[in-house]
């Protein structure tokens, strides 16, 4: 009888999580969509494309924030621009245990972040405002990424002969 009262909360509990997770991923895109509605820059009449070779099995690119440059992978897959939390400590972003904070489901698991917006950002000349952006905690990422809220709002980008082109 126990153990079939064990089985039913883990059952239970397992409902709960996923449904919490859902709610996560919702939340993420929102802020992503949100995100996409934002002004570019200052300058958005002016374009700018920026080639990044792909090396070494990814995309880098160093990115300024807060006058630091900071090494990026550009990854399609997150969400938010995502930092570790030794380069987000280098550009001077504080946080603290009264920000928010999220859930992210990576592909080493489910870990936890705090919520940040970026007053600058700049790839190569590419400037984005206010960029929603994901601080790691602990060993939760191993390098920065450069995702969707800041590559979402780029007029374009693609692949094409070995290199990842960014539009402003």
């Amino acid at each position: 009888m126990l153990r079939l009262f064990c089985l039913g909360m883990a059952f239970l509990a397992g409902l709960i999580f996923a449904s919490r997770i859902e709610s996560w991923n919702a939340h993420i895109a929102a802020a992503v969509f949100s995100t996409l509605q934002s002004p570019i820059d200052e300058r958005a009449d002016a374009e700018k494309i920026v080639s990044v070779p792909f090396a070494r099995d990814q995309f880098t690119v160093r990115a300024r924030i807060n006058g630091r440059a900071l090494g990026f992978q550009v990854d399609t897959g997150a969400a938010l621009v995502s930092l570790t939390e030794s380069d987000a400590r280098s550009a001077g972003i504080v946080t603290d245990a009264t920000m928010p904070k999220i859930m992210l489901v990576t592909a080493n698991g489910l870990t936890t972040g705090t919520r940040v917006k970026l007053p600058r950002i700049d790839v190569a000349g590419i400037i984005m405002h206010d960029v929603d952006a994901v601080v790691f905690k602990g060993t939760g990422l191993s390098q920065s990424l450069l995702g969707m809220s800041f590559l979402g709002r780029l007029r374009s980008f693609k692949y094409e002969k070995g290199y990842l082109e960014l539009r402003r």
